[in-house]
């Protein structure tokens, strides 16, 4: 899928959800609705973990997408995290 002269970006999606830490999937992409199309099976593929059903199927529902880095063709570092 050719997307011509695009800027990758940088991208954690989150879907609300904390654990020990934030429950996150980083995606390198070039917009905030690809790159929760992207993360989506991923959140799906990690919820069949919960018996729950509701908790399965809202695992990957509501999705939020933050840029990180708005040109991941130049350098960048992340902030730091403990978790």
């Amino acid at each position: 899928e050719g997307h011509g002269a695009v800027t990758w970006k940088l991208y954690k999606v989150t879907n609300g959800y904390v654990g020990e830490s934030e429950v996150r999937c980083l995606v390198l992409t070039y917009s905030a609705p690809a790159a929760i199309r992207l993360a989506r099976p991923k959140f799906e593929a990690a919820a069949e973990k919960f018996s729950d059903e509701k908790k399965r199927a809202d695992y990957a529902k509501n999705l939020f997408a933050e840029v990180l880095c708005e040109d991941a063709g130049e350098e960048w570092a992340g902030e730091v995290t403990d978790g």
